[in-house]
């Protein structure tokens, strides 16, 4: 399942605008624990995750920051 259709199936009222056409599956890391789906995204241009958490219709996207400035202090 790609990005687009995760959100497309798992939440209607997101808009499918935030998504990056240029994110492609590594892994495939479902995890279905008490009500709550994890999605793992990983992007060849970055070489980083992206995650993609639903509970209860509701959606968490967590994206990390492209400035690893902040590990190197």
């Amino acid at each position: 399942m790609d990005r687009r259709r995760f959100l497309r199936l798992g939440i209607p009222m997101v808009s499918a605008s935030i998504v990056s056409t240029k994110l492609v599956f590594a892994t495939r890391k479902n995890n279905e624990t008490d009500g709550w789906y994890v999605e793992t995204f990983f992007d060849k241009g970055l070489a980083q995750y992206t995650y993609a958490i639903l509970y209860d219709k509701k959606i968490i996207l967590v994206d990390p920051a492209r400035d690893p400035q902040p590990f190197y202090d």
